[in-house]
C-alpha cells in the first residue's frame, strides 16, 4: 500500500458513544380544552403516519420487512466483528471502517427523545482522505418522560421532519463538522419546513426523495380517493411538502457556494413522472446561485417496481440515462454508477483530510436495512475510488 495511507487518527475528533443535547423547543405543550379537538385528528393522523410515513409503526409489521431486518442484522454482524469468515465483500469493508452505534438524547424542560445513530469511520486513509457516515433511521428510537420510556411517536409532521436535524444540530453542537447530506425517499421530508436559521451542510444529495404529499396521493390513488386521503393529511397536519420547502430555505439562505445533487430513477414507483420533481426544478435551483448536478436513471435489468429503493451501486449511467443538468461539472463515465461518481465528487473532493456524509434513511428503514442498502454501497465507493486515485498517482510519486 502506498504511502497515502494514513494509520493514525490524527486530529480528528473521537465521537462519544452518547451525545447530548438542551432542545426545550422539542417538549409538546399541554392543549387543554383543545385537547378534545386534538384528540380524533391525532387518531387519525397516526393511521396516515402507519400505512404511508412509517409503516414499521404498524400493530403486525409486513412478513419481507421482518425478513430485510433479519438478513440485515447477520450483514452487520459481521461489519460489526461479531462473526469470523465473513464474506469478502464484507471484508474489505471492516479493514477501512469501524461501526458502532451512538445514542443522541434531546432533552426537553420535561421530556426528551433518544435517537440512536449509527457510526462509520475510517480506520485507514485512503489516497490521504477519511470518510465518516453518520446513518440516521426515523425507525427504532424512543422518548421518554420522567421516569417513564417508550417508543418514539412523532404526532405530526414536524415532529417527524424535524428529527433528523435535531440530530444533525447536536452533531454540530458538539463540535462534528458534518460536510454533506444525503436523503433518501422519506428522508427528504427533512426539508419540508426548513428555518432559515438551519445549519445544513452546503452539500447536498437528494436520493429519490418525496415531493409532495399532494403529488403522490394525486398518482398512487384515483378521484376521489386522491383528494379525501389528501384533505386529511392537511387537516391531521401530516402534508408534507419537501420539494417546495428546500426552494423557500435556498431563497433565503445566503450560504455560498452551495451544490445539489439529484438522483432520481425514470420509473420510480412513487416519484416520478407526476409525482415526481418539477422538470424545471434544477432552474429554479440554478436561479437561486446553485450548482446541480440532476439525473435520472433506468437500472437494467432489474424489475420496475425496485427502481424506486435499489442500491446507488445499481444506478449507472448507461444509454437511458438522462443528464438534465450538470453546473457542478461532475464527471460521469459511461457505466459509472452513483455510488462512485459521489465519492470521486463529493467524498475526495477539497483539501479536508476528513469527510463526514449525514445520510437520512427511508419510511422502512432500520439502521441494519439501511446500512446494507444505503450506505455499503457509500463505504465500498470510497475505498475502491481511493484505491484507484492512489495507483493513479503511484507513478507521478515515483517520478517526482
Amino acid at each position: 500500500m502506498s504511502t497515502a495511507v494514513i494509520n493514525s487518527r490524527s486530529n480528528i475528533q473521537e465521537i462519544p458513544s452518547i451525545i447530548y443535547h438542551e432542545n426545550p423547543s422539542q417538549t409538546r405543550t399541554n392543549r387543554g380544552y383543545w385537547e378534545l379537538l386534538y384528540a380524533p385528528l391525532e387518531k387519525i393522523g397516526t393511521i396516515l403516519r402507519n400505512n404511508f410515513y412509517l409503516p414499521l409503526y404498524k400493530n403486525q409489521t409486513e412478513q419481507h420487512l421482518q425478513i430485510d431486518n433479519t438478513l440485515a442484522q447477520k450483514v452487520v454482524d459481521h461489519l460489526k466483528g461479531y462473526t469470523k469468515n465473513a464474506p469478502e465483500e464484507l471484508e474489505l469493508i471492516r479493514t477501512y471502517f469501524s461501526v458502532r452505534d451512538v445514542r443522541v438524547c434531546l432533552n426537553g424542560e420535561t421530556s426528551g427523545l433518544v435517537f440512536t445513530v449509527r457510526l462509520f469511520e475510517s480506520n485507514i486513509a485512503v489516497n490521504g482522505k477519511k470518510f465518516r457516515v453518520i446513518l440516521f433511521s426515523f425507525n427504532e428510537n424512543q422518548e421518554y418522560q420522567q421516569y417513564h420510556t417508550r417508543k418514539w411517536e412523532p404526532l405530526n409532521l414536524n415532529e417527524l421532519s424535524k428529527s433528523p436535524l435535531l440530530v444533525l444540530k447536536a452533531f454540530q453542537k458538539n463540535g462534528v463538522e458534518v460536510d454533506s447530506l444525503i436523503t433518501t425517499s422519506l428522508g427528504n421530508v427533512a426539508f419540508d419546513d426548513l428555518s432559515s436559521e438551519e445549519e445544513l451542510p452546503l452539500t447536498l444529495a437528494i436520493n429519490r426523495g418525496l415531493t409532495s404529499i399532494k403529488k403522490v396521493s394525486q398518482r398512487l390513488f384515483s378521484f376521489p380517493l386522491n383528494y379525501f386521503l389528501y384533505g386529511m393529511a392537511k387537516l391531521t397536519r401530516w402534508n408534507a411538502d419537501p420539494e417546495q420547502g428546500l426552494l423557500n430555505f435556498l431563497s433565503q439562505s445566503h450560504e455560498n457556494p452551495r451544490q445539489i445533487i439529484m438522483i432520481e430513477a425514470i420509473k420510480d414507483y412513487y416519484f416520478s413522472e407526476s409525482a415526481g420533481f418539477a422538470s424545471d426544478y434544477h432552474k429554479k435551483l440554478m436561479d437561486l446561485g446553485v450548482r446541480v448536478f440532476r439525473a435520472s436513471f433506468y437500472p437494467f435489468p432489474f424489475q420496475i417496481r425496485s427502481h424506486h429503493a435499489i442500491s446507488l451501486a445499481h444506478l449507472t449511467n448507461n444509454c437511458a440515462t438522462k443528464i438534465l443538468a450538470n453546473t457542478a461539472n461532475f464527471s460521469f463515465q459511461e457505466d459509472e454508477n452513483v455510488a462512485s461518481l459521489l465519492a470521486k465528487e463529493i467524498f475526495f473532493s477539497g483539501n479536508k483530510e476528513l469527510h463526514t456524509c449525514f445520510c437520512i434513511s427511508g419510511n422502512d428503514a432500520t439502521l441494519n436495512t439501511a446500512t446494507v442498502r444505503d450506505t455499503l454501497p457509500l463505504l465500498e465507493a470510497f475505498v475502491k475510488e481511493g484505491l484507484k486515485m492512489e495507483n493513479d498517482n503511484f507513478p507521478n510519486r515515483l517520478i517526482g
